[in-house]
């Protein structure tokens, strides 16, 4: 019987409960640790910094330890097809990485031209080669997607309460990265909080080197405080504790919201009005169930609202007015470049390197173009047709885990909660990638497995043998 049926199952003795929860303890705090770790110091956006290269080994450690404790058929369906699913997405890069035969290379798309340009230089062809155009960044790839693999083996192991713990921990150090992001703004272009360079030196940042990776990050927290909010809200409220818990909510809502708005990030704006739009639809879907709910949200977005304007206004109006933007002007190109090399791709991580190659002369200027600012697109270069399979796999279990969760009913709803909680984060994440790269960071890479892992908790209690 996996974790998720030990976390629902009924008739067990107290002692036994006690002993299961003991049992996960320490899957669970090698989970925290990654976690914490990770969101820490994994805000930079190359796979190369020493700070990526800490929580990687940390998570080597960690990984081990979920593959030995790891029991496949005790697991859940829904955590056995995830499992899969990243399977599938770690094997594409790692087959990209392996060296083939030149001469087999030569029949993939845009490598004739490169073997030709080659040979006009006089530069020897090697026997073999790696089907990637840039094999140490398709390594550096694989080795940043180590914490997100790490955590996702661990995690399957938990239980609901040990991924709310989780949540509660990225909520947590959403809000610390606030207090940051004001006093970087406060302190102008040259502050000494702000942890990376380059970066974005007139905007809140927190612990990130990108104010769209910030902003990401208070969007997720965002989400699943007004999950918490509308958990609380649901329950008696009369009392003191729990109108108290409510409150709590709302204001760390309202924090992220200043936080988002003082980060000047377009895409965190609008996924923050996003989250906060829906969810007050679903409380006015169900007002007539749940009556407080919806008073209370429709209190929070006018209150939070209002504090974002106040204090984060002024430093987002200009961003909002803004019309021209490189990360649209390049799309074309983007796309023109996948077609070159066709359905097999140049490798994960290998954009920056392909692109300049490839970078029409109009395009060119100061700035250099690390990332599409597309994920889609990016990985369409990278991957080719290939990405296709991790995708529609992935879209299938997600689709999946929405079905289960639009046909069940609320008869534990902590778990139906945070399972929404999980979806929506999903979905805001793929929103996000449109114009954005925001899972290519370590952090937020492991925000979104933990998004995964509680979309995959189970809606409906098993028995126990």
């Amino acid at each position: 019987m996996s974790a998720y049926a030990r976390s629902h199952g009924s008739g067990r003795a107290h002692d036994g409960a006690a002993g299961e929860t003991r049992g996960l303890a320490v899957p669970g705090l090698l989970a925290c640790a990654l976690l914490l770790c990770a969101l820490l110091i994994g805000g930079g956006t190359r796979n190369h910094l020493f700070s990526d290269l800490i929580v990687q080994v940390l998570a080597a450690g960690v990984l081990i330890e979920g593959l030995r404790r790891l029991d496949w058929q005790a697991l859940e369906p829904a955590a056995r097809q995830l499992l899969i699913v990243l399977g599938v997405a770690l094997a594409l890069p790692l087959l990209q990485w392996i060296p083939l035969p030149t001469a087999l290379l030569a029949w993939f798309p845009g490598r004739a031209e490169l073997w030709t340009r080659y040979a006009e230089l006089g530069v020897d062809l090697p026997a073999f080669a790696a089907w990637t155009l840039d094999a140490n960044a398709t390594l550096a790839s694989l080795r940043g997607l180590l914490p997100a693999a790490a955590l996702a083996v661990i995690g399957v192991q938990l239980d609901a309460a040990w991924l709310r713990r989780l949540a509660l921990i990225v909520v947590v150090a959403a809000l610390l990265m606030v207090p940051i992001g004001i006093l970087q703004v406060a302190q102008g272009p040259h502050s000494g909080l702000r942890p990376y360079s380059p970066t974005n030196i007139h905007d809140a940042v927190g612990l990130f080197a990108n104010r769209n990776h910030y902003a990401g990050l208070l969007a997720a927290a965002l989400l699943m405080v007004l999950g918490s909010l509308i958990l609380d809200a649901r329950r008696e409220v009369a009392h003191k504790a729990g109108a108290l818990r409510v409150l709590g909510w709302m204001v760390a809502g309202a924090m992220l919201l200043v936080g988002i708005a003082l980060s000047r990030s377009r895409a965190g704006l609008g996924l923050a009005v996003l989250i906060v739009s829906g969810m007050l639809a679903l409380a006015f879907v169900r007002r007539r169930r749940h009556p407080q709910t919806f008073r209370w949200l429709l209190a929070f977005a006018v209150v939070g609202g209002l504090l974002a304007f106040q204090f984060g206004f002024m430093a987002v109006a200009d961003r909002l007015t803004q019309t021209s933007d490189l990360r649209w002007n390049v799309t074309g190109s983007v796309l023109a470049l996948a077609g070159e090399y066709g359905w097999l791709g140049t490798g994960l991580g290998s954009f920056p390197a392909t692109y300049a190659a490839h970078e029409p002369i109009d395009l060119v200027g100061a700035r250099i173009l690390n990332h599409a600012h597309n994920d889609w697109a990016e990985l369409w270069v990278e991957l080719g047709l290939l990405f296709l399979l991790p995708l529609l796999l992935f879209g299938r279990w997600a689709f999946q885990r929405l079905r289960e969760l639009i046909a069940s009913g609320t008869v534990q709803p902590t778990t139906h909660a945070l399972r929404m909680t999980g979806l929506g984060l999903i979905g805001c994440a793929a929103l996000h990638s449109l114009v954005d790269y925001p899972l290519r960071t370590t952090a937020l890479s492991c925000v979104f497995v933990l998004a995964c892992l509680m979309a995959a908790l189970p809606l409906h209690p098993r028995s126990l043998p």
